[in-house]
């Protein structure tokens, strides 16, 4: 049996290997956010964390407050008049 993969049958269109979606917006930040990590000293750069913990615990609190604001006027019963037909 000759196992040169040349003898093999191509492969189908839909099997054609899958290729990771690339980000080219996000590959540079990336880069540069890990290029300032290394660049910053250790106690700043726990601040920054604290600090980022910090920005996302607001966010989800407003979120949440913007959620429950939907909720209760979603819940409540909209004014109904009748309308008289002439």
């Amino acid at each position: 049996m000759n196992t040169d993969p040349d003898d093999e049958p191509p492969d189908a269109g839909w099997q054609a290997p899958e290729e990771e979606p690339q980000r080219p917006e996000a590959d540079p930040l990336l880069r540069l956010a890990h290029e300032l990590l290394t660049v910053v000293p250790e106690e700043l750069r726990a601040r920054l964390a604290e600090a980022l913990r910090a920005l996302i615990e607001v966010l989800r609190a407003l979120v949440d407050w913007l959620l429950a604001r939907l909720e209760r006027e979603a819940g409540s019963t909209p004014e109904v008049r009748d309308i008289p037909i002439l």
